[in-house]
């Protein structure tokens, strides 16, 4: 390896580095070495407490059935019986004890974590087994006779109160004094200030002791239970070691092991509580003896850490020297010697990218501002070419070689694109213009040659058509165009309209077509509701005027009539019709517009008021109006306002049938033949269908019905008088006795001659 001339040297780094990824598994095997006693004595205690909580579970279910059998014996009314004899007072009875007798019998039976139960009676002196009944001072030597339990702390005992206690009682089995655990109760419960008599349930040593041997780790310690007073009421064998902790010190500690001296040897200690009685549950195992499983694997990891550290400094030294070899080459190209000094206080990776990066900015810095001189003088190029400021055309063909513009054919067209945003905020505006210009370039630029400019605030394309897509070209446009739309719209959230000429042939066409361009967007911006617009569908303007003379006569009727939602829709559809055939031109769509509001201020003359348009100065209005939406908006304004002046002066001629013109009109004329709703109309008036409208408003029925009803009325009266059929059908108005037979009976439910000989 060559001299380091470097006061960083990368190779000094990575060997730093290297011994960086070395230690990691290094210091983990560390750590494990360390923990390894730590995380085997945490398993051993979290074994021995779940084991130790089982023996708890086991034993306190036990307890609770004991607790249980207790309550049940307590309230059972043969032992009332039984403690209430009196030998002497003469209530003993021989059969009541047998019964009693095979009760308790009975109760042991199904319960194994019991081994005895015996009542004590008071009154009699006497003790009730499943077995026997005997004294008090014979049942003392069969089963409790001791040194240190007389037969006085044995009637003391049996004399006392108790209310579901748990008690240690030195008891004699198979000639042996063992402590047994008995759960004590005096009875009757409901009477415990005067008992008669005391039950004992002794709990089953061996079937507790074989619990706890099931305990892992009992053979080489001990397990045992300890109640509140520091006595131990069971115990596994060997057990008899003092403990040097207290019930009330491993209620202190909870229920966590811990470590304690006992007689000089380490042992873990682990406890668990009664969740029946005051007990502890407690085992003493020597630290020795999972220490032992631990340090094998001590061992093996001390073992592994040294190889590690061995091999893994050889492979540092090895891979530093091959690596920084081709380093050392690289920087002597760079610099083109050795090292220079002053550039010791850097290492080699920062003196090579200190020269790349120099070099790139100063390429990069070169070739923007190329770039963007070029982009700046294409943009005034194309600008000049589409307002026709270049003259000629051998001319046109170098510029674009020289602006990097390079065209396919011969064949052109300018597209404009126009989006509704506030242009005051120009770099919201610009940004606008920017996606649009990037999103059409990726869809179309792929086909043709396409290239963007700004034409006095509107974005404007020149369309170079390639001519492998010039059969097809004009579909795949609008295809792309309407992609380019939705993605913006889905992804940017606003939307833009497109306008495209006829495709021009030549570079001095890009002119007339920037033109033609330019008049569809005039078109696009007053109908306001299209995305693209072709000049070529504006060509052959529309003929068709759609408010012919009979429009203007039934929209005036309309009115008259007040007919105002028919005539909205009269209007409504000449406006639709109008704007919806595209190649209407914008002229015949004003004079329409025009000659709609010519028509109601005919109307509103009619009405003898036209002050009401110096107000309302409708055409004003009109010709302020760039779009179609404001054209429609403001032609629906005026027709409401003219609807509403019309309804206003309508209201004087309803008062007409309120104050019961026509009704008096019908009555006097109900003979006349002529006497129908056209003849009521033109005396008030007004068209028949609106009188007649406006009279089942007032009266609740239509005016015909009425003129016929009047008829009957007064036909009837004539009939009862005497006159004949025809005579009456002529003097009430009817042109025939065939039709006054028909009406008559339409209304009264029989013909006139029937009605005429009922009546007499």
């Amino acid at each position: 390896m060559m001299r380091m001339h470097f006061k960083n040297s990368v190779a000094i780094k990575w060997m730093i580095s290297y011994g960086v990824i070395l230690f990691i598994p290094i210091l983990i095997s560390a750590v494990i070495y360390i923990q390894t006693g730590s995380i085997v004595e945490y398993e051993i205690k979290r074994a021995n407490k779940a084991l130790l909580n089982q023996v708890k579970f086991i034993v306190d279910s036990g307890l609770l059935q004991t607790e249980q059998l207790g309550n049940q014996i307590s309230i059972n009314t043969d032992i009332r019986k039984y403690l209430e004899m009196d030998q002497q007072k003469g209530s003993y009875n021989p059969f009541q004890i047998y019964k009693t007798k095979q009760e308790i019998h009975n109760y042991l039976l199904y319960n194994d974590f019991i081994k005895d139960i015996y009542v004590y009676s008071k009154n009699m002196n006497m003790v009730l087994t499943p077995d026997t009944f005997v004294e008090e001072s014979h049942f003392y030597q069969m089963y409790y006779e001791s040194a240190i339990f007389s037969f006085k702390d044995w009637q003391k005992f049996a004399r006392s109160n108790y209310i579901k206690e748990y008690r240690v009682l030195p008891t004699r089995d198979n000639g042996s004094l063992n402590e047994t655990a008995a759960l004590v109760q005096s009875l009757p419960i409901d009477n415990s200030n005067q008992p008669l008599g005391t039950l004992v349930i002794t709990l089953n040593n061996n079937k507790i002791e074989k619990i706890l041997k099931n305990m892992d780790w009992i053979q080489y310690g001990q397990v045992l239970i300890l109640d509140k007073n520091d006595q131990m009421v069971f115990h596994t064998e060997g057990a008899g070691i003092p403990l040097s902790i207290h019930y009330s010190e491993m209620e202190h500690k909870k229920d966590e092991p811990f470590f304690e001296n006992v007689q000089g040897h380490k042992v873990m200690i682990s406890h668990a509580s009664s969740s029946v009685v005051d007990w502890k549950y407690v085992s003493m195992i020597p630290a020795e003896v999972f220490w032992e499983r631990a340090e094998h694997l001590r061992n093996l990891n001390l073992l592994g850490l040294f190889i590690c550290f061995i091999i893994g400094g050889v492979l540092i030294l090895v891979f530093a020297r091959k690596n920084y070899n081709p380093i050392q080459e690289l920087v002597r190209f760079v610099t083109g010697k050795v090292f220079a000094p002053a550039e010791k206080e850097q290492d080699e990776f920062e003196l090579i990218r200190r020269h790349f990066i120099k070099t790139i900015q100063e390429r990069d810095d070169s070739n923007h501002k190329q770039v963007q001189h070029i982009k700046l003088l294409r943009n005034y190029f194309l600008s000049r070419l589409m307002k026709g400021h270049i003259e000629k055309e051998q001319s046109l063909e170098e510029a674009s070689k020289a602006y990097q513009i390079y065209w396919s054919s011969d064949y052109f067209l300018v597209m404009l694109f126009h989006l509704e945003s506030d242009k005051g905020a120009s770099n919201e505006f610009q940004l606008l213009q920017f996606i649009i210009s990037n999103v059409v370039t990726e869809l179309i630029g792929s086909r043709h040659t396409l290239h963007f400019t700004d034409m006095d605030g509107t974005l404007a394309a020149v369309l170079n058509i390639h001519p492998a897509g010039f059969d097809d070209w004009k579909d795949n446009l609008e295809a792309e165009l309407k992609e380019a739309r939705e993605f913006i719209e889905q992804r940017y959230k606003f939307q833009f309209a497109s306008t495209i000429s006829e495709l021009q042939s030549g570079l001095g066409g890009i002119h007339q077509a920037f033109m033609q361009a330019l008049e569809a967007l005039e078109y696009l911006m007053l109908l306001g509701d299209e995305k693209v617009v072709w000049y070529g569908d504006l060509k052959h303007t529309n003929k068709d005027y759609y408010y012919t003379v009979n429009q203007e006569l039934i929209l005036i009727n309309l009115l008259k009539s007040c007919d105002f939602i028919e005539a909205r829709e009269l209007v409504t559809g000449v406006i639709q019709s109008s704007f919806n055939q595209g190649n209407t031109s914008i002229e015949m769509l004003k004079c329409i517009m025009i000659d709609l509001v010519s028509t109601m201020m005919k109307l509103i003359q009619d009405q003898r008021d036209g002050s009401v348009w110096e107000e309302l100065r409708p055409f004003r209005r009109l010709l302020k109006c760039n779009t179609k939406f404001e054209i429609e908006y403001q032609m629906l304004e005026i027709f409401n306002y003219v609807c509403e002046h019309i309804e206003s002066k309508n209201k004087s001629i309803s008062n007409l049938v309120k104050n019961e013109h026509v009704t008096e009109f019908v009555q006097e004329n109900y003979h006349d033949p002529n006497l129908s709703v056209s003849l009521l109309g033109e005396h008030f008036s007004m068209t028949p269908q609106y009188l007649s409208r406006l009279f089942k408003e007032q009266k609740g029925q239509g005016l015909h019905e009425f003129i016929c009803q009047t008829r009957i009325e007064h036909a009837k009266r004539l009939l009862l008088k005497g006159d004949s059929i025809e005579d009456t059908a002529r003097n009430t108005g009817f042109t025939s006795s065939s039709t006054f037979i028909k009406v008559f009976k339409k209304y009264q439910g029989i013909t006139p001659g029937k009605y005429q000989f009922n009546g007499q």
